[in-house]
Parts: C-alpha cells; structure tokens; sequence
C-alpha cells in the first residue's frame, strides 16, 4: 500500500537557530563509508557519545576496525576525540534485539536518545532474499529498538533510487512527499530500501520522530577524494574502472547521475538531524549538480586515458573478456549500462529549502572530482586500475571491435 509521511512545515523559520542535543547515539553502519563520516561529523561538531553497534568476534577487533575507518578518512581531532567518546556495542541488526540480551538491550535502550541506521547491504546485483535480513528485517530491529524504553529519534539513511522506473512517457516528478508511487524497481536493493522507508514512515506516521535521508551517488572527500575501502562495491566507482580497464565505454547511454560528496552528505543529514525545529520527514541528500554520463566519460579522457565510445554491444564483448580479471566491476557495469532509463527526474526543493534556513552550505561538486576519483584509485593497489593495465584494456577493446567486425 502507499505509505507516506512528510511533515506539514520541512523549512526552519527564523534565524540563529541552535542545535538540538544528542547525548548517546546508537550508530549502526558505523564501519561503512557513509557510517564512517557521520561518526566523524559528530565528534567535531557535537559532544555526543556513539555508540556504535558492530558485528565483530570482540570489542577489540570492533574498535580496531573503527579507529581505522577514522584514520583513512581524515584522522585529525575526531580521530584523538575516540577513546573518550566512542563506545563499540558488539551486535547485528539483522538478529532480534539487535543481537544482544535482554538485559543490555533494555539498559541500552534506557540511554540511548536517538538512533542513527546507516547499516544496509548496498549489493546492486544480489537478489532479493539475501538484501532482505539487513535492509528490511534490520530496519524493523532498529524501529523496535527506537520505542523500547523511552522514545528515540529515528534516523535512517536511505538511496534516492528507491524512485525505481516510471511508467509511460512522461518523466515522473519524485519529490520528498512521495514513497511508493506505482514504480517499478530496476534491482532487489531499491525494492528492499523502499520497503524499509516503509518501516520508518509507519513509525512516524505513529507520532515518533521519524526522519529519513535519501542519498545519490556518493564520491570521495571533497579534499582528497579518498573512497571507501570495498570500492569495487559502488557502482559508479566500479562503472569508471571498467571504462577505464576496457578501454571503452558505451555511447549515448540515456543516464544522469545524482553526485555528492561523501563529507557533505554526512555534514548535511548531521545538521538536520540537530536542527530543534524539524521533527522529521523525508530529505533528498544530493548534490545540485547532476552529471551526464557523456560528460562523466569526456572527463575521463581529459585525463589522457584512452576511453572509445562504442555500441552497447561492443562494450558488452569488453566487458566479457573483463570479468576473468575484475567479475565484480564488470558486473556492476554490465547492470548500469544494461538496464533501461528510469524515466524520473529527482526534485530536492523542499530539502535545499531548509538546508539553506539552516544555513548550510549546498553540497557541489569540485571541478576535478573525476581526476581525483581515478587518481585515488590507480594508487590503491586493491583496485586494479594500474597503468599495466590500460595497455590490456586497449587491447581488449580492439579485440571485442574485431570479434564483432568493427
């Protein structure tokens, strides 16, 4: 059924607004690239402890983990601000009461003044039934969590794809208010982030504060534009590595990316989450600039590589010969160049509205993202964007012209 919740008034009215408090957040998805810029964000700009539910062996192995997030992203005074403010909560949100026992569940929900669930399987290609127990079960153990006790906000860090594909010909206008507007879905991880926005909205549709956050494609850092460490997993970073190891990229492919830096996101759901005068909604977390994907391949070739523009179906032999070295790059370029226009156009008003009341600055993109993307990630050994390898990709991509008689 549709299920939507957005508040009568998103905009802050007035000036000189002062941030709400919170005490004790729980963070879920701390270890995550989004999860490890929100704990950043809230150890410099908050006196908050977080609380972080990890999935680990020990408390040990958990910290170790975080610390390290921390220090590839940045280091610097949240870094120092850690043994004092950070505390680990060995846990699953995908098991009931979180993973714990019922006495540290209760005492834990006892302290805990809101909740922040960034945890989720962000797997494009993965079916249904393994992307249900951490996006839609997770989320129900979170919801639950946030009414035991006391009252907690909530939270929940969403994707704007759950806007899926629109039926007919008119481009479908999706806005903050809407939810589930008779769309189709393109893969199983937007159906399963949709039906657990679906959790959340019911919950604030109950009277709990309820706030959810949608987010577009996330790059690097704004200053440095370090990634996150399983970056093979994003979508567009794993799109730009199999231009760039195939040596080719499909031509008049009918996309625009929503882009943001990962920094900014966090700096953005961080400063509504505190703003005293929201008391939840819907909010688009984007970029206001939205990159075609002709523009995205120009940039690349501004970098002296060697990127052609083929058919899709030249581009699908590339990529065939590709996924014997790099299967999970090749496979989430198979899916992004494969699968249809999603006939949507996103509409952040409302959220850039309040954003600006609260003075934030807008999220933009740097002029030299793209050159920072790749130069990132030709460094990371784990990557497999070396120079050796351009000559092969260059290779392949003459190769797959000949087997098709280009």
């Amino acid at each position: 059924g549709l299920l939507t919740y957005a508040p009568r008034e998103l905009p802050v009215r007035g000036t000189n607004i002062v941030a709400k408090q919170h005490r004790k957040v729980l963070l879920t998805g701390a270890t995550g690239f989004l999860g490890s810029y929100l704990l950043r964000e809230y150890l410099a700009t908050t006196d908050a402890t977080v609380l972080c539910l990890v999935r680990g062996t020990s408390v040990e192995a958990a910290t170790v983990r975080l610390q390290a997030g921390l220090e590839r992203h940045g280091g610097g005074e949240p870094a120092r601000a850690f043994t004092q403010r950070v505390e680990v909560v060995l846990g699953d949100v995908t098991s009931a009461q979180l993973g714990l026992g019922d006495d540290e569940y209760r005492q834990l929900a006892k302290t805990v003044d809101a909740v922040v669930h960034a945890a989720a399987d962000v797997r494009l290609a993965a079916p249904h039934d393994a992307l249900w127990p951490a996006n839609v079960l997770g989320t129900q153990h979170v919801q639950r969590f946030a009414v035991t006790a006391r009252p907690k906000e909530l939270h929940h860090i969403s994707t704007l794809s759950v806007a899926g594909q629109a039926r007919g010909t008119t481009p479908h206008v999706f806005t903050e208010a809407e939810r589930d507007y008779g769309q189709t879905f393109l893969t199983a991880y937007e159906e399963t982030k949709l039906r657990a926005e679906e959790i959340v909205a019911a919950h604030g549709a109950a009277g709990h504060p309820a706030y959810t956050y949608r987010i577009g494609n996330l790059v690097g850092a704004s200053a440095t534009g370090q990634f996150q460490r399983n970056a093979s997993s994003n979508r567009l970073w794993a799109t730009i590595q199999a231009y760039v190891l195939a040596g080719c990229a499909p031509r008049s492919v009918d996309e625009r990316l929503v882009v943001s830096h990962v920094d900014h996101a966090a700096r953005e759901i961080l400063a509504i989450a505190l703003a005293p005068r929201v008391a939840g909604g819907t909010f688009h977390i984007a970029s206001r600039d939205v990159v075609d994907h002709d523009e995205l391949v120009a940039r690349i070739r501004e970098l002296g590589i060697l990127v052609r523009s083929v058919s899709a179906e030249r581009f699908r032999v590339a990529l065939a010969r590709l996924t014997g070295v790099k299967r999970e790059i090749a496979t989430l370029a198979m899916l992004s160049v494969s699968r249809p226009s999603r006939n949507v156009r996103i509409e952040s008003t409302a959220t850039e509205r309040l954003l600006e009341e609260l003075t934030v600055p807008r999220s933009r993109l740097g002029p030299d993202w793209v050159r920072r993307l790749v130069a990132v990630a030709r460094n990371d050994a784990r990557s497999g964007m070396r120079d050796a390898t351009l000559e092969e990709a260059d290779e392949w991509a003459m190769t797959s012209e000949r087997a098709l008689g280009g």
